[in-house]
């Protein structure tokens, strides 16, 4: 599964693309270059940190602080707690 960004809906992926962006050397949830394999997904320090940090945070009861969609990159990524959290779940963190 991964999310559009512009809708902030998960999509199903094909097991072989979901495979090709697993592989990039980027990281998944912001951009980053990665530092570390966690939990199976390319992500930086920083993502890592803050997924392990708010992962028990309950999505079903907040909600995002601007349009629920908000473009998730290493510039933004400090902006939108909610729309990180759910772009972390999505790639399968």
């Amino acid at each position: 599964l991964i999310m559009d960004s512009d809708t902030c809906k998960l999509l199903a992926v094909p097991k072989d693309a979901a495979k090709d962006i697993q592989s990039s050397n980027i990281c998944q949830v912001c951009g980053e270059k990665p530092t570390i394999m966690y939990l199976g997904v390319h992500c930086c320090s920083s993502c890592k940190m803050f997924f392990r940090r708010n992962a028990d945070y309950d999505l079903d009861t907040h909600q995002c602080v601007f349009t629920g969609n908000c473009d998730i990159t290493m510039n933004s990524r400090g902006a939108c707690r909610y729309c990180r959290l759910k772009k972390c779940f999505s790639i399968g963190l």
